[in-house]
């Protein structure tokens, strides 16, 4: 059996080609929820270490103030430490989450195409009725609505484990 047809053959059949949005969020039904729990324990990682970050505040502060112009607007200084946005923006936002989301995007994008390739699948999905144009949106939306999914998960995570660390952000 050629590698397309056993490809395609692991996809339901509602799913068969039909919809490359839905077929894009079918591709990720195993990587996801990994990408989900890291960013839960990232949320709680955060969380759990506010209250040494919020005794310490003064001190932290004081090295910010100290930093090159550059690192300080990296980190930010609104609130700064001792503040749980000032916290979240500097630590969370400022540099693993955009680090985190920039990963799973690019391997996404990457994955479309090159996965596609690599299974096999990708003549089989161009010879559709499916236009190419319709292909590479659908295949954007999936990774736009995934993304955002992402975003979600982190700021209920924050939402959840943040309160029990005094963590309550606005």
């Amino acid at each position: 059996m050629p590698p397309s047809a056993t490809a395609s053959m692991t996809l339901p059949r509602g799913l068969l080609l039909r919809n490359v949005f839905a077929k894009r969020l079918h591709d990720l039904r195993r990587s996801f929820p990994w990408w989900a729990l890291a960013l839960v324990a990232t949320a709680l990682m955060y969380a759990s270490v506010y209250p040494t970050i919020k005794e310490n505040a003064a001190a932290l502060n004081e090295y910010v103030r100290k930093m090159p112009d550059f690192m300080r607007n990296l980190v930010g200084e609104s609130g700064g430490f001792s503040t749980p946005t000032g916290y979240i923006r500097s630590e969370v936002f400022s540099f693993l989450g955009p680090i985190l989301f920039l990963v799973f995007a690019m391997g996404l994008g990457a994955r479309g195409v090159a996965g596609e390739e690599e299974a096999g699948t990708l003549d089989l999905l161009l010879s559709t009725p499916v236009r190419r144009r319709r292909v590479v949106t659908d295949t954007f939306l999936a990774l736009a609505a995934s993304t955002a999914t992402l975003g979600l998960v982190l700021w209920a995570s924050l939402a959840v484990f943040g309160p029990p660390f005094e963590l309550r952000l606005d």
